[in-house]
C-alpha cells in the first residue's frame, strides 16, 4: 500500500529521459513505483488527469531573497513546482543578520569583525 498514489500523469522523472504516461506511488518521502498501478491502493490518491508530475525544481538564481520575509511559504514558487530556493548568489541576502543577539551590530559569529565588501565608508563594518 502506498501513502500517496498519483494516477494518470505525465511523469518527468528528473533524469532527462522522455516523460511517460502512468501512475506514481510514494511511501514515506520516497517514490517507490512508477508505471501503470491500476490495482494499487493508497491512503491518499490524487488524479493528475494527464498533468505533469515532476520532482521539485531548484531555483538557483531567483532574486527572491526578501520575498520569503513577506510570504514565508512562497506560494507563487510552490505553485510553479519550486521546492528549493538558493539565495544570496548575487552578493545580496538578508542573512546572516547584521545584528547578533548579545553582540554589537558589527560583530558576527564568535565576535569576528570584517569590513563590508564595497563599503562606501572605511569605518563601516558588517557581520560575517
Amino acid at each position: 500500500m502506498f501513502d500517496v498514489l498519483i494516477r494518470d500523469g505525465t511523469i518527468y522523472e528528473g533524469e532527462g529521459n522522455d516523460p511517460v504516461e502512468g501512475d506514481l506511488g510514494i511511501v514515506g518521502d520516497r517514490i517507490s513505483a512508477i508505471g501503470h498501478l491500476a490495482s494499487a491502493s493508497a491512503r491518499q490518491t490524487l488524479e493528475a488527469g494527464g498533468a505533469a508530475v515532476a520532482p521539485g525544481f531548484i531555483d538557483f538564481h531567483s532574486h527572491a531573497d526578501l520575498a520569503i520575509l513577506n510570504a514565508p511559504t512562497l506560494p507563487a514558487k510552490v505553485l510553479q513546482g519550486v521546492t528549493t530556493e538558493v539565495a544570496g548568489n548575487c552578493g545580496f541576502s538578508p542573512a546572516p543578520p547584521t545584528r547578533w543577539p548579545g553582540r554589537s551590530s558589527s560583530e558576527g559569529p564568535e565576535g569576528a569583525r570584517r569590513e563590508c565588501p564595497g563599503a562606501a565608508r572605511a569605518d563601516r563594518t558588517c557581520a560575517l
